[in-house]
């Protein structure tokens, strides 16, 4: 599966730990698109405070400069979509930068450093949820067994000014039909819970765990 590299061109060293006064803990959820020669496409960080934009910049000014070990599927590089977190702590004038391959979903079981499943073919965002999907939000949450298939249904919450039946059973369909890299725990695969958001992020509203 795919993730960032130790050392130098790590996450973690790349990104400069914003100038903000005062003892915090701040964490930031991301999700990328890693292509399959190792570098990422595209990024997007949640925020859900004004001062959390600070480190949602900080994360962007650094993931293009940060390289990436590139899934391998069946003995093959593989471009896959998966989630990770950063997390920013500050406490008596000493800094610290953590950036976890998961969005903390299943922590309490696993620990704080496995690794969640990832999604290894892009997703088109399906018309009935509206054009490009500027008309609604999705929030979808699934079970991906340690063989990389779906361990249950595929739980569909779609928030926007239109009707959501359609879009739901449409997300429903393409993520039930998708393929996983399964998570990984201590070097092994397992079961973990994998949770996708798509279309207008503005409509979304997030609770992601801390």
């Amino acid at each position: 599966m795919a993730r960032f590299v130790d050392g130098d061109r790590s996450l973690e060293n790349l990104i400069e730990f914003p100038d903000i006064e005062g003892d915090f803990l701040e964490v930031v959820h991301c999700v990328a698109w890693v292509v399959s020669y190792g570098r990422v496409r595209s990024n997007t960080c949640f925020a859900s405070a004004f001062r959390d934009q600070r480190f949602g910049e900080a994360i962007e000014s650094a993931i293009s400069s940060a390289r990436v070990t590139p899934a391998i599927v069946d003995g093959n590089p593989r471009s896959v979509q998966f989630y990770y977190r950063v997390v920013f702590l500050q406490k008596g004038g000493s800094t610290d930068i953590g950036v976890y391959p998961n969005w903390g979903h299943d922590v309490d079981m696993l620990g704080p450093y496995y690794e969640a499943p990832q999604r290894y073919n892009e997703l088109f965002f399906p018309s009935a949820c509206g054009a490009h999907g500027r008309n609604v939000g999705v929030i979808a949450t699934m079970v991906v067994g340690a063989d990389g298939t779906l361990d249950g249904d595929v739980v569909v919450r779609a928030f926007g000014p239109k009707s959501v039946k359609k879009c739901v059973k449409s997300v429903k369909r393409i993520l039930g039909r998708a393929k996983y890299v399964p998570g990984r725990h201590n070097g092994m695969p397992v079961k973990a819970t994998r949770v996708e958001y798509q279309g207008n992020y503005d409509s979304i509203r997030i609770d992601p765990p801390d």
